[in-house]
């Protein structure tokens, strides 16, 4: 078995099985292009059979420097009217990535959750990111939250930006942090990644309420999403694919696996999208 570096989040890897016979390569999920805290991936081991994540096979995702520029402008605004704004983010790889993007634009900014253990770790291990420097530049530039009594309140009447967990408000500070903000219409909540159906960020961005610990609270704030996806977008996808032409591709890990699969095989992909408990024989 050998591990090639996916470009996902810092650690995430590409698994290379090769039982002397058949070369197997399960992608994980992966990133084809930059991000701030990890590179894309280049790796294209040779392989007879690739089982292939399809998260974002219909999508493409806009460019991450716009992503950026949008999302620094919106929050400076917000900071420069007297605002709050809370930034849910997943605890690795997401934290990071906008603890950087904060301090590469002078945002000033606290982290709260899980990501500030994520964060200490990630400094004790600078080869699994892209630029240990700038890591550590983010994470002096930040100021980190401890949690004592009214801290987060103190904090929430700021004019700053609060990069929190959960990244989809189903738990961690983000549960102080949204009630603090919700009523004044000069803060604003800025997701930065997907919300799956049915939780609060979702239904936060869909409706401008969410439940809360326990009760359903109506924002006044503003709500944005941006895509700041550590996922190949379907470019990314075909980008990657294209290089195992020779081989056997199996779809997984998304929405719409067969649709994606039955586009691979007009391209002349030896493409399937087994379902949960498949066969399949490599042999």
């Amino acid at each position: 078995m050998t591990l090639f570096d996916a470009g996902h989040i810092p650690g995430s890897a590409h698994v290379l099985v090769d039982d002397g016979d058949t070369r197997l390569l399960y992608t994980g999920d992966f990133h084809t292009d930059d991000q701030r805290l990890v590179a894309g991936t280049t790796a294209r081991p040779a392989a007879d059979a690739v089982i292939c994540e399809s998260t974002y096979a219909d999508v493409h995702h806009e460019e991450r420097s716009e992503v950026e520029s949008r999302f620094v402008e919106s929050v400076e605004t917000t900071i420069w009217e007297g605002g709050t704004v809370v930034v849910p983010a997943f605890a690795i790889g997401r934290t990071q990535e906008m603890l950087l993007v904060c301090e590469a634009h002078d945002v000033p900014c606290y982290v709260d959750g899980m990501g500030t253990e994520v964060t200490e770790m990630l400094r004790r291990y600078p080869g699994f990111v892209r630029d240990a420097e700038a890591l550590r530049r983010a994470k002096s530039h930040a100021r980190f939250v401890t949690g004592r009594d009214g801290q987060r309140t103190r904090i929430a009447s700021q004019p700053t930006a609060i990069i929190t967990t959960s990244g989809m408000l189903s738990g961690g500070p983000a549960m102080t942090y949204i009630p603090e903000i919700r009523a004044n219409p000069v803060n604003k909540v800025a997701m930065t990644g997907y919300q799956v159906e049915g939780t609060p960020g979702r239904d936060l961005l869909e409706t401008g309420s969410a439940e809360i610990d326990g009760r359903r609270m109506p924002v006044s704030a503003q709500v944005e999403g941006y895509d700041f996806s550590a996922h190949a977008d379907r470019s990314g996808l075909l980008d990657f694919v294209d290089a195992y032409r020779g081989a056997r591709v199996l779809v997984t890990h998304g929405d719409r696996c067969e649709r994606f699969a039955a586009e691979l095989r007009e391209d002349g992909i030896d493409a399937t999208a087994p379902g949960v408990g498949d066969r399949v024989d490599l042999s």
